[in-house]
């Protein structure tokens, strides 16, 4: 979470949080702390060169410490030991380790979409699916999971094509991947029925690339 520590810009790790202050509400019932952030910066470059050229010192402040369950080898018969409880110190690096460092009044957050912004890969797919894996619910933070989101933003941008005459196959509606660089948000899609008027995007699955080109899945 987004805030100050110890009067300095940083970030608050959701383990450091208390669930009665992370789950603290306003009195119009949303977040009171609500500025999670996605590990997406913007800073200058001379900022940057300060970074990777600074004091050691400045590189050691960087360090978050952490008391984790460390997984290790006994020494006697060389078995690996995973522990029920901490018992080590770990200290990590990172990237957003450098907030501290930022002037005050000189840090901006944008508050974005999470259905288009945010589709982190942090967990396997389960069990296995129906065909192509698009007719089962996903596991959150898959593979799976992100590329339904991918599937469904896609789904969003060829609407307004089909309103203005794009056809679309029925069964393939919701299962089609554009590329970003044929549209970044959805804009300049709808000479897209000029090029497929005499046949409807189909297939089980399919994909726009770059030029509009269309490649069926069957």
């Amino acid at each position: 979470m987004i805030g100050k520590k110890n009067g300095l810009y940083n970030i608050v790790e959701y383990s450091e949080i208390p669930p009665e202050m992370s789950g603290r509400l306003n009195p119009d019932g949303s977040l009171k702390f609500n500025h999670g952030h996605i590990l997406m910066f913007m800073v200058r470059s001379d900022f940057l060169m300060n970074l990777c050229t600074g004091s050691a010192a400045q590189a050691n402040s960087l360090y978050h410490k952490a008391f984790k369950k460390i997984e290790h080898c006994n020494p006697e018969t060389f078995d690996t030991v995973t522990p029920t409880e901490e018992n080590g110190w770990k200290f990590e690096l990172f990237l957003h380790g450098f907030l501290p460092m930022v002037e005050q009044g000189k840090l901006g957050v944008l508050m974005v979409d999470r259905q288009t912004e945010f589709a982190p890969v942090k967990e396997k797919n389960g069990p296995a699916k129906t065909t192509f894996g698009y007719d089962a619910e996903p596991l959150p933070d898959t593979p799976d999971w992100a590329k339904r989101m991918i599937l469904q933003e896609a789904t969003s941008w060829l609407s307004s094509a089909e309103k203005d005459g794009l056809k679309i196959d029925p069964a393939t509606k919701g299962r089609i991947e554009i590329s970003f660089l044929l549209s970044y948000s959805g804009e300049n899609l709808n000479w897209l029925k000029n090029m497929y008027k005499k046949r409807p995007l189909a297939g089980k699955a399919g994909y726009l690339d770059h030029e509009g080109e269309y490649l069926a899945q069957d």
